[in-house]
């Protein structure tokens, strides 16, 4: 196990309704991600997740509710 990168967590991430689903959040079949955003939808730390992806610039899985494509979206927006 990488105990420093669960020293860096951040304190949210314990509330993370995904916590154990790696499999479905960063599945690439569409069943899945629907799952997941199932899943981000009631999450209470939602808003945190997705900033969290746009800071990192996640490249992959479904973040905030949000896919990588729709971060880059909303990201390319923002830049206009």
């Amino acid at each position: 196990m990488d105990y420093e990168a669960l020293r860096r967590r951040p304190e949210w991430h314990a509330q993370a309704k995904c916590i154990g689903l790696t499999d479905v959040m960063f599945a690439t079949d569409e069943f899945s991600q629907l799952r997941a955003r199932q899943i981000c939808r009631d999450c209470p730390v939602a808003v945190p997740c997705l900033v969290a992806a746009f800071d990192r610039r996640e490249p992959d899985g479904i973040w905030g509710g949000l896919s990588y494509e729709e971060r880059e979206a909303i990201r390319k927006r923002r830049s206009l």
